[in-house]
């Protein structure tokens, strides 16, 4: 017992004295662009022949390295499919991952590859994405699978300055 409890105080002091593994900072243009993002916005969109709206707001997280998208879709005749997605800076990959899911179970994954000017160029749930992103509008454009999405988002109105939470 004494020399696992021995053991249990040399691990606790190995990992307090580790040090800590850096971020790898975030490329300007990404940063400015997600940057960019951060605010409250409203959305109308079609999957297909299906007409969708609804509002998201967007904040920075981790430092400023990733976004937090939250929203809801009004697919009209009153029900409301709330989501969240995670966007962040992979430094090892050099692109931004994303994961999202909404209430409804629907989930996915994607990445954003390259920045063009305004427009990011990647994939989502393995479809071919694109997703301009201007001071008071953006655009998310997807080829879907079988089923095309764009949604067309214009701002309501911009975060205050906040400093990035950890």
């Amino acid at each position: 017992m004494r020399s696992f409890c021995l053991g249990i105080v040399c691990l606790s002091l190995l990992w307090r004295s580790a040090p800590a593994q850096e971020l790898t900072p975030v490329p300007g243009p990404v940063k400015a662009h997600m940057e960019m993002m951060v605010g409250e916005w409203t959305f109308t969109g079609k999957e297909g022949d299906r007409a969708f709206s609804g509002r998201e707001t967007i904040r920075r997280t981790n430092n400023g390295t990733a976004i937090i998208q939250e929203g809801y879709f009004d697919r009209g005749g009153g029900k409301k499919e709330h989501y969240v997605i995670l966007s962040g800076w992979d430094g090892d990959q050099k692109k931004v991952l994303v994961r999202g899911f909404t209430s409804e179970g629907f989930s996915w994954v994607g990445s954003w590859t390259k920045l063009q000017d305004h427009t990011w160029i990647g994939t989502a749930s393995e479809n071919q994405a694109t997703f301009e992103v201007k001071r008071n509008s953006m655009r998310y454009e997807e080829s879907g699978e079988g089923t095309p999405w764009l949604s067309e988002f214009k701002r309501v109105r911009k975060a205050p300055a906040q400093k990035a939470s950890p």
